[in-house]
């Protein structure tokens, strides 16, 4: 006995033209006739070479010395960016790992795709407007964002605040592609057929990715953090906890609908062999009671690989990740922690 599925998943991505500008920017990126990497290590140079000359020009730094800003990190800024673009191409990956459970033709599979990594246009300019309103307080309303610089113009200000806009468009784009995520994956779980409990690597396919989406954010929070001295002061245990609490609650909410679907699988699994084995128990009292005990041993043999069966599925995890997924997740909890402590002992001790 299966589960009835749902027909149709949930999405309002019609065409591959309506996704925001700055999935289109990552679009723009990977059509590149050069590998990925060049075009982000491209930005690192560009961006850090912008930052300087802008000193250099106001002449708050002399000319050719390297100027270094604890309030922004060019590299961060561009790994941010690469980071969103890796979960993107993860999540194309997870699709298609997760295929065999999923009845559907080309024209839905690749509209399924792009509902699940991109963001329509009107989020991608809510991004961006929230980047700009969260800017102005970070770079106009903080004291130390020059550090032991004094800029001669306002020319500064404004190249760390399009820094600034630039940093955040990620994890809000992020996030708002979370939110999408959790229903569609929900959709998508709920309509997986044919679910096999001894070959679970597609009911665990996007395991990987939501670890990957909760580990990064606990990275980059973390990472932000130790950075930036002024949002260190305020980040604390606090902040670690909520980093982590937030890490793993983006790894697990959206696998909830797979998790409850493995366990019914396995319920009904298991309920088939149990009629099956009290069917052959039946079949043995039978024999036995007409004296027909040459066949009970095709009988016995029966029930005990029904018993072997049951046995191998009992012992089947219904969590919807494999070992490695949970065992390299645990490990990015780990890391924050380590991080913080070894702040702590620099900040106490040197």
């Amino acid at each position: 006995m299966r589960i009835e599925t749902q027909k149709a998943v949930g999405i309002n991505v019609p065409d591959e033209h309506k996704i925001s500008w700055f999935d289109q920017v990552i679009n723009w990126i990977d059509t590149r006739p050069w590998p990925v990497w060049l075009t982000y290590a491209g930005f690192i140079v560009a961006g850090e070479l912008l930052l300087n000359l802008v000193f250099w020009i106001d002449g708050s730094v002399p000319f050719g010395k390297y100027v270094t800003l604890q309030s922004v990190s060019v590299p961060l800024v561009v790994i941010s960016f690469a980071f969103y673009h890796y979960l993107t191409k993860a999540g194309s990956k997870a699709l298609q790992d997760f295929l065999p459970l999923l009845e559907a033709d080309d024209e839905e599979i690749a509209k399924i795709d792009r509902a699940l990594n991109f963001v329509p246009p009107n989020i991608g300019w809510i991004v961006l407007l929230l980047s700009m309103a969260g800017s102005v307080m970070y770079v106009f309303g903080s004291t130390n964002t020059f550090g032991d610089i004094v800029p001669n113009s306002i020319l500064p200000a404004i190249v760390l605040y399009i820094i600034s806009v630039i940093v955040v468009i990620p994890f809000y784009s992020q996030f708002f592609r979370i939110i999408r995520q959790v229903r569609i994956l929900g959709d998508l779980h709920q309509r997986a057929s044919n679910i096999n409990l001894l070959h679970l690597e597609p009911a665990h396919a996007f395991a990987r990715l939501t670890a990957s989406t909760g580990g990064g954010l606990i990275f980059f929070m973390v990472a932000g953090n130790i950075y930036n001295p002024e949002m260190r002061s305020g980040f604390l245990v606090v902040g670690l906890f909520l980093a982590l609490f937030l890490g793993i609650v983006i790894f697990i909410a959206p696998l909830i609908g797979m998790r409850n679907r493995l366990i019914i699988e396995k319920s009904q699994r298991l309920k088939e062999i149990s009629e099956l084995l009290q069917l052959t128990t039946d079949e043995i009292h039978l024999k036995v009671r007409n004296q027909d005990l040459e066949h009970i041993s095709e009988a016995r043999a029966t029930m005990g690989t029904l018993i072997e069966e049951k046995a191998l599925i009992e012992k089947v995890s219904t969590w919807p990740w494999n070992t490695t997924t949970i065992r390299g997740f645990t490990s990015t909890l780990i890391l924050p922690i380590v991080l913080w402590l070894i702040t702590r002992l620099l900040e106490r001790y040197v």
